[in-house]
């Protein structure tokens, strides 16, 4: 009997052992599985991430075909900002800046002496300047720019709006938080647009359209694009200029366009500003 228990106990031995073995060698390749696994998808995200950075921020002028591009190796700079960009309404489903369309009257008469009225259309590019586009969105939305008057228009140099016609409603943006610099990204050649300064942090509502072909020097004095006209250029250029940068800023401010109307009848002005639909 007892010969029989030992048999019996030396032949289990070696089954025991082989069964431990496979559980252990099974342990150990489940573990590089999973490190394997976890390897190729980190890989992806950094490929990922890499081709992102690339493809996001490389825009080019419409105008003249420069091209910017900001470089990053992060995500977080990159993906994440164009999603906000897209849910705050500054960019469409592709990634791309929203466009303002801007109707104009009392354009520089025709031959004929008739009042002409036009359209241009300019892209947002939160990418140079996400406080510009932020602020300009938001004046656009509440209709600011409807009925202003491009009161300084100097050929070959800017045209120069942002004042409201209501002495209220300019009071109530201009004594509004100015809002911080944003770092010049693109320089100002011809068609971009850029906020109006009177120093560091201190852009409200007045906003200038690069005419000029020789601007770029405005760069190193902190004037930052947030936008390029991409239709109507010629319309740009029918705005009125026979008052070059007469009409005094000040009293714009305190008496509105009966200021403007009283003594500067033929100044162009926008009958309307507002988002391009993204249908």
């Amino acid at each position: 009997m007892r010969r029989l228990l030992r048999s019996n106990n030396s032949a289990r031995r070696p089954i025991v052992i082989s069964q431990v073995l496979k559980r252990l060698l099974l342990s150990i390749f489940g573990c590089a599985c999973i490190f394997a696994v976890f390897f190729l998808w980190n890989l992806h995200s950094n490929v990922t991430r890499k081709g992102a950075a690339k493809v996001s921020l490389e825009v080019s002028h419409p105008l003249n075909g420069q091209t910017s591009l900001i470089k990053t190796n992060t995500i977080s700079k990159v993906q994440f900002p164009q999603l906000q960009n897209q849910v705050r309404g500054y960019v469409d489903r592709f990634g791309k800046g929203r466009r303002i369309v801007f109707e104009v009257e009392n354009l520089d008469a025709d031959l004929s002496g008739n009042e002409v009225s036009g359209r241009f259309v300019a892209q947002l590019h939160p990418e140079w300047a996400p406080l510009g586009v932020e602020r300009f969105v938001e004046l656009v939305r509440q209709k600011f720019y409807d009925d202003c008057r491009i009161f300084r228009v100097i050929p070959d140099f800017v045209a120069q709006f942002g004042i409201n016609g209501d002495p209220g409603t300019q009071k109530y943006w201009r004594d509004k938080n100015p809002i911080e610099d944003d770092p010049v990204n693109y320089s100002n050649v011809r068609g971009t647009m850029s906020f109006a300064t009177s120093g560091p942090n201190s852009r409200t509502t007045q906003v200038f359209i690069n005419v000029g072909e020789h601007n770029a020097y405005l760069d190193k004095e902190g004037f930052t694009p947030f936008a390029v006209i991409v239709e109507g250029m010629k319309v740009v250029e029918k705005l009125y200029s026979g008052y070059a940068d007469n009409p005094n800023q000040s009293k714009i401010q305190n008496e509105g366009n009966k200021y403007l109307e009283r003594n500067f009848p033929k100044l162009s002005y926008f009958k309307r500003v507002y988002l391009e639909s993204l249908t």
